[in-house]
């Protein structure tokens, strides 16, 4: 791969993952994290989640982001990403966010799901800043249960695997991106992201919810 191409995947990589990862970062089951199955999150106006990005070789911070709730319907879910407007699915996956649009709407979470359950998306993601367009594919698949500490607070949390291809006219590159979704925080509350061009993790810095 030249360094024309590096410098390009890297720019697709860090679009790609505000949609694909970071924006199904809402979700709150109903019942605790030991509860055997995860059913939709009662998503609420007002529910804020604060995120901070390394990358995984230098581990030197490379983004914040902050979402906020600003409506709820039962067709779909309004928010701020980072000052932008970002549309959601009712599992808060999602539609379009300030970067990209997603054909159809993604799915890194699919409710109700418990441990085993696996599913899979294949489609589109149109870069706004670039005029790109990518054809994805991936799989998820809902690994078990861990306990996870971050800044936030620590979690009881699902393990979900994302495993998948980012695909351009030039080339095509697999990923593995894991999320650890935790009930009580309604959304994931890591995330870490395995390729070759530009690997990064992400973790909840600040959380504050809607009763």
């Amino acid at each position: 791969m030249d360094n024309e191409e590096e410098e390009s995947m890297s720019t697709i990589n860090h679009a790609v993952w505000k949609g694909l990862c970071l924006l199904p970062l809402w979700f709150l089951a109903t019942g605790h994290a030991q509860a055997q199955t995860v059913d939709r999150p009662a998503i609420k106006v007002g529910d804020r989640w604060k995120y901070e990005q390394r990358d995984s070789y230098t581990n030197q911070v490379t983004g914040q982001r902050e979402i906020i709730i600003t409506a709820v319907s039962e067709a779909r879910i309004e928010a701020t990403d980072n000052g932008g407007k970002a549309i959601y699915s009712p599992d808060m996956n999602p539609e379009e966010t300030p970067e990209s649009r997603f054909e159809p709407t993604a799915a890194a979470l699919r409710f109700p799901f418990s441990k085993g359950d696996k599913w899979s998306w294949n489609g589109k993601v149109h870069l706004k800043a670039t005029g790109m367009m990518l054809t994805n594919q991936y799989e998820m698949t809902v690994n078990g249960q861990e306990s996870v500490t971050v800044k936030a607070g620590s979690f009881d949390t699902y393990k979900l695997v994302m495993q998948g291809y980012i695909n351009t006219d030039r080339s095509s590159r697999p990923f593995t991106r894991t999320y650890w979704y935790a009930p009580s925080a309604r959304g994931f509350v890591r995330i870490v992201n395995e390729d070759r061009a530009s690997p990064w993790q992400m973790e909840l810095q600040e959380l504050a919810l809607t009763q």
